[in-house]
């Protein structure tokens, strides 16, 4: 696109735009895990004590811990596309430095949007199983997408680590 469109978003590098890309599908189904579990818990009644879940402060913290990571993971794409629209809109060239810290937060942010649906999904108890659940399908969906080789934390770590050090990239699409 870039031949024929001199826009700044086409001059964003493929190696930083691809993973996020691959990336927010992840945090979208972990947004959608919070959102779906919170409703779950107004109403749900444990089974052992007929108890309303949402008092219980095991389910609060996991609902906080899982907001958090997800809150974290899409802040985290959204400031590096700031940054990037920002430097090619300036005429400035994305530094190999930048590039590979935005590689690093697209893995990670797949991370933390996994690790957040994880608890949701133990904290679901046995009815986050059941195929009729939107938890399981969100545990199920965010573990696909952790599969993509573009969403691996450690080969991104490898392409920030090698960064921190100054030594040269050595994933072509880089």
């Amino acid at each position: 696109g870039a031949v024929v469109n001199d826009g700044p978003l086409y001059r964003l590098p493929f190696g930083t735009v691809f993973p996020a890309c691959i990336a927010a599908p992840a945090v979208g189904v972990a947004l959608g895990a919070v959102d779906t579990f919170r409703e779950q818990s107004r109403t749900r009644l444990a089974s052992r004590d007929r108890a309303r879940v949402a008092e219980d402060p095991f389910i609060q913290f996991h609902l906080a811990e899982a907001a958090a990571e997800v809150d974290a993971a899409r802040g985290r794409l959204l400031g590096n596309f700031a940054d990037m629209m920002r430097m090619v809109s300036a005429g400035q060239e994305i530094p190999l430095t930048s590039r590979a810290r935005y590689r690093w937060d697209s893995a990670k942010a797949v991370q933390w949007s996994v690790r957040a649906v994880d608890r949701l999904f133990e904290a679901s108890g046995g009815g986050g199983v059941y195929l009729s659940n939107p938890i399981q399908r969100a545990w199920r969906d965010v573990h696909a997408m952790r599969a993509h080789a573009a969403n691996n934390p450690e080969k991104a770590a490898a392409v920030f680590g090698r960064s921190e050090f100054g030594l040269p990239p050595v994933d072509f699409r880089f």
